[in-house]
């Protein structure tokens, strides 16, 4: 496996983690954390990853601390996903 092959997917709803690994399992390695801290830390130990991800549900200051945090040692491109909410 290399460096492109592994995805690091932040987020607390163990649900959205699970589809994603299900959807993305047969194409790459993917790794998981439960929030920006514990990211932080699967990224320093199984860093570098081609693409990093994290949901909205973690609070805001949380998941701006973790994407500013990713870049400077670890510049992988990095997502910030927010769902869709009813007006």
């Amino acid at each position: 496996m290399n460096d492109n092959d592994k995805i690091l997917l932040v987020d607390d709803e163990v649900r959205v983690v699970q589809a994603l690994q299900r959807a993305l399992r047969s194409e790459f390695h993917i790794e998981t954390a439960g929030g920006p801290e514990s990211g932080l830390q699967v990224l320093a130990r199984d860093g570098p990853f081609a693409v990093g991800g994290i949901g909205s549900a973690d609070a805001s200051h949380g998941r701006i601390q973790f994407l500013a945090r990713v870049k400077p040692p670890h510049p992988i491109p990095s997502e910030s996903c927010s769902p869709a909410r009813p007006n």
